[in-house]
């Protein structure tokens, strides 16, 4: 309430400032959908004039997790995707996840997340519209697990380096 969110809504977390994102939220801006889109993260003034687009801006983590909280479902429609930090987030608050069937994110979330076919926006707004609370708990990972996660692969390199 504090944040002026709709009472039901879905989220978008990201940048809205590079080309790419701006081409994928209009997309998804005009993908028939029932409830208000909220997008958190920097944005730049053509985000405002998306239809049914709340833009958040960038929050302070706790008003984050509150958005993520009031969140019918997380809408993740990357097509490239490093890790998609934003989808722990969302499990981690309880928040459902709708994203594009990725190999890092079917890795990293497994079940826990309802996966599209990529590029596929309208069966991913369907899939967040239907989603109930709460999602299952998110991957028990820390930032430990992710820094030795990283050091075995970096001493991996090196050996084959070495031996190759």
């Amino acid at each position: 309430r504090r944040l002026r969110m709709p009472e039901r809504y879905l989220a978008w977390v990201g940048s809205a400032r590079n080309p790419d994102s701006r081409k994928q939220l209009t997309r998804l801006a005009a993908t028939p959908r029932e409830l208000p889109l909220v997008l958190v993260g920097p944005a730049s003034s053509w985000a405002g004039q998306l239809p049914d687009v709340v833009v958040a801006g960038q929050l302070s983590d706790d008003d984050l997790a509150a958005v993520y909280s009031g969140a019918q479902a997380l809408v993740f429609p990357s097509e490239e995707e490093g890790f998609g930090l934003p989808t722990v987030e969302a499990l981690a608050c309880g928040t459902p996840v709708a994203a594009f069937q990725l190999p890092v994110l079917h890795e990293v979330l497994g079940e826990r997340a309802t996966l599209v076919e990529r590029g596929d926006l309208v069966e991913l707004i369907q899939a967040a519209e239907r989603m109930r609370r709460p999602a299952p708990a998110p991957p028990p990972w820390s930032w430990e697990d992710a820094g030795r996660c990283t050091w075995g692969v970096y001493s991996q390199a090196i050996a084959e380096g070495a031996t190759g």
